[in-house]
């Protein structure tokens, strides 16, 4: 029964694994040895302690050990703190836009970005295709 359960839970994570990384499904203990299972991204138990199951469980050895009840507690706060970690991300991204904004409003008109490329000169270089006039003589 919890076999069927757990592959459920297991495929409904499944997109948020792709999208976030492996999430923790809690701890286990398999033969004397204790550590933590995870949801991999390849749909699959990953159990990285070393024993006799090469690292991988399947739902049934999985649903043996672990209370449905509980693996979905543990994969809601896991996904719970890598949303906050992907906003942090965020606020990191648009802390750097804002910081850039000011940073090229306070520069002055000329070593703006004038169509053609970035030239602090001032120099026009929207006719000559992108490159300077001085480039385009010949000697």
């Amino acid at each position: 029964m919890n076999k069927h359960i757990v592959q459920l839970i297991r495929e409904r994570f499944y997109l948020l694994v792709r999208f976030c990384g492996p999430q923790s499904a809690g701890e286990v203990e398999i033969e004397g040895m204790r550590g933590t299972v995870y949801l991999g991204e390849l749909s699959i138990w990953l159990w990285p302690a070393k024993s006799s199951h090469n690292e991988v469980l399947s739902d049934e050895q999985l649903g043996d050990l672990v209370s449905p009840h509980l693996l979905v507690r543990n994969l809601l706060l896991s996904a719970q703190t890598s949303m906050q970690c992907l906003s942090c991300h965020l606020d990191r991204i648009e802390a750097g836009r804002r910081r850039h904004r000011v940073t090229t409003a306070l520069l002055p008109r000329r070593s703006r970005c004038n169509g053609g490329r970035w030239d602090g000169s001032g120099t026009n270089t929207r006719s000559t295709g992108g490159r300077d006039s001085t480039m385009n003589r010949t000697l």
